[in-house]
């Protein structure tokens, strides 16, 4: 929702089925861990993803995707071959 750019909670919580005030409660938790920013234009207060830990995150997690990722398609390539022997009569 705020990838699309800024949002006043407002916005977001007429997408979402819960009231402003639990909306802003949210907001200030991702706030605080630095994954949203906010900003204030007269009455309103803007939301928008920080990209920067998000982008830290996901550098520090690539490795180990690539690494599981690996292990997960040899288990699969294991169980089919597991499933095709069952199949194929002696």
């Amino acid at each position: 929702m705020l990838l699309g750019g800024e949002r006043t909670v407002v916005a977001l919580a007429e997408r979402f089925d819960m009231a402003r005030a639990n909306v802003s409660e949210h907001l200030k938790v991702l706030r605080d861990c630095g994954l949203v920013a906010e900003d204030k234009h007269g009455r309103f207060r803007y939301y928008r993803v920080n990209l920067g830990p998000l982008q830290e995150i996901s550098a520090w997690l690539t490795p180990h995707e690539r690494y599981w990722r690996g292990r997960l398609t040899a288990l699969g390539e294991v169980l089919d071959n597991i499933s095709e022997q069952k199949e194929t009569p002696s």
